[in-house]
């Protein structure tokens, strides 16, 4: 019963977004940027100012995403030296299964499965997965072209990075909002399930799947796979436990982040290889995530 609680809710408003999209037409654009540049910040602020997780286990958080990343980085260079892939291909396999939606769909996930506080330690890994995804995910992307001056600009240009340090200052100084600034930051913050649920949606229109299909079975298995495995192992590595371990299993079974691909597009990074893997870790989570919550759960 937990499983259709916390899965059909996710997929019923994916579905709606991307209904949405298909029937009427409606640019997911404006909403994406309203997501990045108004609700993440204001949920940033409002959870991270209101958390109740201790200081010293949200620095091991960030160390340990931190630490999954690289060691995800690491898996797929191997593997695209196993599988003798060219340097375009590489780029593509990296950027769609180191970075998971950790935002749209992570988030989300975490707050129905295991209520605020999983949804806390959620949006800890999420900013930091964000940053990556502006500065190394960038400079991946875009040293298909050579270039990588467009990662500094980006990082700066994102207010996610301010609210994070907003939110946690707050908490640290034990400053809290005036009630007038408070409600509004706090409809912005729960406003964002269903957001970032419809937005995913509506951006699953642009991923086009391309043929090449060991490639992105290669990419499925590494994303919501190697992914859930790696994160078990740092998690015992680390030694967290609890909710907290939960938390951080289950947000790193999540497809594949869909800015990933828009990147490799952008870029000219195999953009069809990039899109093919979102498409189809978003399709194949579902399956693999009912075993990893009836683990958890």
């Amino acid at each position: 019963m937990i499983i259709v609680q916390v899965l059909v809710p996710v997929l019923v408003l994916i579905a709606a977004g991307y209904l949405l999209r298909k029937m009427v037409g409606t640019d997911h654009r404006p909403l994406s940027q309203a997501g990045m540049y108004v609700f993440m910040p204001a949920l940033a602020i409002n959870a991270l100012s209101k958390t109740q997780m201790p200081p010293g286990e949200a620095t091991w958080i960030v160390v340990y995403t931190l630490a999954l990343h690289l060691c995800a980085l690491l898996v797929t260079f191997a593997f695209s030296k196993i599988f003798r892939l060219s340097s375009q291909e590489h780029i593509a396999l990296q950027l769609s299964t180191v970075f998971p939606n950790n935002g749209y769909f992570g988030v989300p996930l975490l707050m129905f499965a295991l209520g605020q506080p999983g949804f806390e330690r959620g949006v800890v890994v999420n900013i930091v997965t964000v940053i990556l995804i502006f500065t190394v995910g960038l400079y991946l992307a875009s040293s298909a072209r050579g270039g990588w001056e467009q990662s500094i600009k980006a990082v700066i240009r994102t207010p996610l990075i301010y609210a994070a340090a907003t939110g946690m200052g707050m908490k640290y100084l034990g400053i809290t909002l005036p009630q007038a600034l408070d409600y509004p930051v706090t409809m912005l913050a729960e406003a964002n399930i269903p957001l970032f649920l419809v937005v995913l949606g509506m951006q699953l229109l642009d991923v086009r799947v391309s043929r090449q299909a060991g490639k992105i079975a290669l990419g499925v298995i590494l994303r919501l796979v190697v992914g859930p495995l790696l994160a078990i192992l740092l998690v015992h590595v680390m030694r967290f436990t609890g909710l907290t371990a939960q938390a951080l299993v289950l947000v790193s079974g999540v497809p594949s982040a869909v800015i990933t691909a828009l990147l490799a597009d952008e870029y000219g990074a195999e953009p069809e290889l990039a899109a093919g893997i979102t498409f189809f870790t978003t399709l194949f989570s579902f399956i693999t995530l009912t075993p990893l919550l009836i683990w958890l759960l």
